[in-house]
């Protein structure tokens, strides 16, 4: 289809750019490129390599600095050995814990928490202290078969308690440093890991900005500057015709759906309504006056005024098009002028009025011809070819629109 062909070619189109950056930008240091800025008229591609170089000299110097950390250079047995430690204290964690949720799991000492019956500071009023009495006699009631031991009274189960948490927060906060300190090895060298991988990633990065600097500036370029950029340069000239010529296929195609094939699309289905009216008109007929109806000669002729012929011919002519469009590659004959109508070269002259471009060329240069290429003998039978075309066309435009 159109839009298919058209997308095909803007892929044609993205390759040919990337083979134009690479070759524009085969040599990177600064006075490569600062002959390129000059050459191709665009400023600021050494500050995009100098920002780099600022970049990577700011990795290589972490870098260096991490380098000579006996965290990273010996790595593994630093890690090892808090590992190591850690792993020791493992065992009295879990067991504390454990221990100290058999303390903890009680509504009674949730309220008693809250209270702050357990800070230092604990200095209820009356009521609060009776309230916290009944309160932690019952948690007491609870803890003393989950621990198997007996208290005499709340302060002693309060200061056991107390002992408890203060071993158990100690040995945790000692087994969570040591996991803290795993964390920051691990984070260390993973950094130093990312900053000898750093300079390259914003080599690569630097060139991906290079490239889509350049491209926007070349899709930017007015015509009478690319002539000036390419001049001089074989191979510059052939690749920007050739991005050129694919740009103009894309925007051929996808106009030409919208202008031919989409108006064809509406003028058959006018085709098709009219006809639906006519078989209804006769069927209406029909019910009226029996089987025996017989439609009249100009009757059955509106039934036949889609005239499947002429519409082959006109989806013949389409499908023409877009293959000598989609098909072309002579990219070299082409030019990066503005006085030049590439729809000629690529279509080798055929009708093209109906899009803009053609058109508004047309009007502006009503005397221009397709320059004949000295290697393209055949270019005068292309032209009558394209006219015998034209009037092929236009006639079947005529009955189509007088079936209409």
């Amino acid at each position: 289809s159109f839009e298919i062909d058209a997308a095909r070619l803007s892929a044609l189109r993205e390759r040919a750019m990337s083979d134009l950056q690479a070759y524009l930008l085969a040599d990177l240091d600064d006075d490569s490129l600062r002959a390129l800025e000059t050459r191709l008229r665009c400023p600021g591609l050494v500050a995009v390599k100098r920002r780099t170089d600022e970049e990577i000299a700011a990795c290589e110097r972490e870098r260096a600095q991490l380098a000579g950390d006996p965290e990273v250079e010996h790595y593994e047995h630093h890690h090892s050995a808090v590992t190591d430690e850690r792993e020791e204290l493992r065992g009295p964690h879990e067991q504390m814990s454990a221990e100290r949720r058999r303390w903890e799991d009680s509504k009674w000492f949730d309220e008693l928490q809250a209270d702050g019956f357990f800070e230092p500071t604990y200095d209820p009023g009356l009521f609060q202290k009776f309230l916290d009495w009944r309160a932690g006699s019952f948690w007491m009631d609870e803890v003393e078969p989950a621990l198997g031991r007996t208290f005499e009274n709340l302060d002693e189960l309060r200061e056991a308690y107390l002992k408890l948490r203060t071993s158990a927060d100690s040995v945790k906060e000692a087994y969570d440093g040591l996991g803290a300190r795993l964390d920051a090895l691990s984070a260390k060298r993973q950094r130093y890991d990312q900053l000898v991988r750093q300079p390259d990633v914003l080599h690569r990065q630097m060139v991906t900005t290079l490239e889509e600097a350049i491209a926007a500036h070349l899709d930017a370029c007015p015509s009478d500057l690319r002539l000036e950029i390419a001049e001089g340069d074989p191979n510059l000239d052939a690749a920007m015709k050739k991005l050129t010529g694919l740009q103009k296929q894309s925007q051929y195609l996808r106009e030409l759906r919208v202008v031919r094939v989409d108006s064809v699309v509406q003028q058959l289905e006018q085709q098709l309504r009219k006809l639906d009216r006519t078989i209804a008109k006769t069927e209406r007929k029909i019910a009226k006056y029996g089987p025996g109806y017989r439609a009249s000669a100009e009757a059955v002729n509106k039934l036949e005024t889609l005239q499947r012929k002429k519409w082959d011919k006109r989806v013949a002519s389409l499908d023409k098009v877009r293959t000598r469009v989609s098909d072309f590659d002579r990219y070299d004959h082409g030019s990066l002028s503005n006085d030049f109508l590439w729809w000629m070269l690529i279509t080798d002259g055929m009708r093209g009025n109906d899009l803009y471009e053609v058109r508004v060329f047309t009007e502006q240069h009503p005397d221009w011809t397709l320059p004949l290429a000295p290697d393209d003998p055949d270019g005068v039978d292309l032209a009558a070819d394209a006219l015998a075309e034209e009037m092929i066309a236009g006639s079947d435009e005529a009955g189509l629109s007088d079936a209409s």
